[in-house]
C-alpha cells in the first residue's frame, strides 16, 4: 500500500500528466481509492478496483472537469474543428486478459455537461431545415447528454446542445472504428414550452 505520482502516464492514446495515485494490494485484489491526474486541459479524479483471481475483472469510476474538447485524443481533423468545455461522469467495466479481450468486454455509461461547444464548418441548423450540407458555424452556449459502451460502441442516448433559441437533439453510435450511425432533430428553444417538441425532420449521418 502507498502512494504513487508520475509525471507523466501514457495508456492507449490517453498522455496523463501530474498523476497521483494511493491505493493497496493484497490478495491478489488492488485497490486504488484515489487518482487523480491533468487530462485534455481538465481535471480527472476516480477509483480503480481490479480482481486479477479467478478471472481478472476491472471497475472504473472517474469525475471530469473542465475537460477541453478540442485537446481530445480524436483525429487531428476532428480537433482543429471544434471547441468547448465539458464535465461529467463516467463508470467502465470490462474483464479479461490482453487488449483485444478487455476492449470487446468494456461496457460502461456516464454523463455530461457542456459549456461554448461550437462546431467549425458545418451549420448543423440549416443542414437539419432542408436536407442539405450547410457551410458554417455551430454554436451552443449549453449542453447535456447521457452516453453508454457497449458491444465496441459508444451510444449517445440523449445529446441536447442549446444555442438559447433552439434545441438540438442527437442519437445514435459511433464504434471504436469511427463508424457513425447517428440522427439530430431539431426544436423551439423557448423555455415556457412545458414540453419540447422537436420537428419530423431528421438528418441522418452514416459512415
Amino acid at each position: 500500500e502507498g502512494t504513487l505520482g508520475l509525471n507523466e502516464l501514457t495508456a492507449e492514446r490517453l498522455d496523463l500528466t501530474d498523476v497521483r495515485v494511493t491505493g493497496s494490494l493484497r490478495s491478489l485484489q488492488l485497490e486504488l481509492s484515489d487518482i487523480s491526474a491533468q487530462w485534455s486541459g481538465g481535471k480527472v479524479r476516480g477509483t480503480l478496483s481490479a480482481k486479477f483471481a479467478p478471472r481478472p475483472h476491472y471497475d472504473f469510476t472517474a469525475q471530469l472537469d473542465a475537460i477541453n474538447l478540442a485537446q481530445l485524443p480524436i483525429t487531428p481533423i476532428v480537433s482543429e474543428q471544434w471547441s468547448g468545455v465539458a464535465h461529467g461522469s463516467l463508470r467502465l467495466t470490462t474483464t479479461g486478459v490482453g487488449r483485444d479481450e478487455l476492449l470487446q468486454n468494456l461496457a460502461g455509461q456516464g454523463k455530461a455537461t457542456f459549456r461554448d461547444v461550437e462546431l467549425r464548418g458545418w451549420d448543423v441548423s440549416a443542414s437539419v431545415a432542408d436536407g442539405a450540407s450547410h457551410s458554417g458555424i455551430s454554436r451552443w452556449t449549453t449542453g447535456s447528454g447521457t452516453f453508454a459502451l457497449r458491444d465496441k460502441k459508444v451510444v449517445l442516448e440523449n445529446l441536447r446542445l442549446d444555442d438559447g433559441k433552439e434545441l438540438t437533439l442527437v442519437m445514435g453510435t459511433v464504434d471504436f472504428a469511427r463508424t457513425a450511425d447517428l440522427s439530430i432533430k431539431i426544436a423551439d428553444g423557448d423555455k415556457r414550452a412545458s414540453r419540447v417538441s422537436f420537428s419530423e425532420r431528421t438528418l441522418k449521418i452514416t459512415g
